[in-house]
């Protein structure tokens, strides 16, 4: 049996149509919108291992605040709130109140996943700290060295 080029041309480009329309009816399927939720400034709740790397991997900083309720407690947790407030772009805080000593923590997570612990800093030099460490710099830590 002879085919003749016209006819497998026809062939072929029935064939291209035919792919053509299943891959478009295929691509109306496909969901586009971003996975995983929106990240907030401050967290209430501890945060699980993946939800901190997704968290570092958008080159914010984590500020780790775990504390006993008490009058120190109070003016740190605001301290990093305010901070955070000012640079929400840039960092994120977890202040979780716990109830053992032994589960308390305030320390600071870099992008690059150094740590650097925030018992010594205080509100004077929490920036310096903060632009220190930080990979993605808002210009208040550009524009320090001026």
């Amino acid at each position: 049996m002879k085919i003749d080029r016209q006819f497998l041309f026809a062939v072929v480009v029935v064939f291209m149509m035919i792919t053509w329309a299943m891959g478009m009816a295929l691509s109306q399927n496909i969901d586009v919108r971003p996975q995983g939720k929106q990240i907030e400034s401050v967290y209430t709740e501890l945060l699980t291992g993946q939800e901190k790397v997704a968290i570092l991997r958008t080159g914010k900083v984590l500020i780790e605040y775990l504390y006993i309720p008490g009058p120190e407690s109070i003016d740190n947790k605001a301290l990093y709130e305010n901070f955070v407030a000012q640079f929400k772009d840039f960092a994120v805080l977890q202040a979780v109140e716990v109830s053992a000593g032994n589960e308390t923590m305030n320390q600071m997570i870099a992008s690059d996943g150094d740590i650097i612990s925030l018992d010594n800093v205080t509100a004077a030099n929490m920036l310096d700290v903060f632009c220190d460490n930080t990979i993605v710099q808002p210009k208040e830590c550009l524009l320090r060295s001026i």
